[in-house]
């Protein structure tokens, strides 16, 4: 039609007809359609999960007819915009870069008829850390061959997760076991104490919503930090 057609619009259609080059003065019946809504995310396949590069490439679901996407990316109270031909970037690409140890929430726009639809879904992603050697890591290594524990070693699982996630943990202390859960905003969810023994058995995140956390484990002098995403 002359000047297009948008997203997310009703139009209301009657139709006549031209017989012998003259056309009929009645319209039938009125008909509402309603177009599609143009909405669109982060692709279900990387919707709400970490990834392993700060390059990694980040789909949106296609949108027939979309001429461009846009990416609104928000991090630590800064959000930043991308436009693009097509339905990928990369957080490499967005003015100043991507940091290590973030959480990046994601939202997409498309453009049609040179207009701008509504975002779709919002998405956590959340990029990986950057591990640095240290002194007291080199030190557990040379232990480790003498097959001796001299740290804490504690990863969490299912990750991501649905309904709660639990702990490997393994440690040569019986010193208590401090377990504090933040939000990515830096707010205190939950904190637990118990025994070392009592680790591997607790059960921690079926009340949260959906997003991503902060896991610090604590034992002595010992820190470990992890990061949990719950669908």
């Amino acid at each position: 039609m002359p000047g297009g057609v948008l997203f997310n619009t009703e139009y209301t259609i009657s139709v006549a007809i031209q017989y012998n080059g003259v056309w009929e003065d009645l319209y039938g019946t009125e008909c509402v359609v309603r177009t599609p809504s143009g909405l669109t995310k982060i692709q279900d396949s990387q919707f709400g999960k970490p990834i392993s590069s700060l390059s990694t490439v980040l789909f949106a679901n296609s949108v027939y007819s979309a001429s461009n996407y846009r990416f609104k990316v928000v991090a630590n109270g800064t959000t930043r915009f991308l436009e693009s031909t097509v339905r990928s970037f990369r957080l490499t690409s967005l003015l100043g870069g991507a940091s290590y140890n973030t959480t990046y929430t994601i939202s997409v726009a498309t453009k049609y008829n040179d207009k701008w639809g509504d975002y779709g879904d919002e998405c956590f992603i959340a990029t990986p850390f950057r591990t640095v050697p240290s002194v007291t890591r080199q030190a557990s290594a040379i232990s480790a061959k003498e097959n001796v524990m001299t740290e804490v070693l504690v990863i969490s699982y299912p990750n991501p997760y649905t309904s709660n996630f639990k702990f490997d943990f393994n440690s040569p202390s019986d010193n208590e076991v401090a377990v504090v859960i933040f939000d990515m905003a830096g707010k205190q969810i939950e904190s637990r104490k118990v025994n070392p023994s009592e680790m591997n058995n607790l059960e921690l995140g079926s009340n949260y919503p959906s997003g991503v956390y902060n896991v610090i484990v604590t034992q002595g002098t010992e820190i470990k930090t992890l990061r949990v995403i719950k669908k």
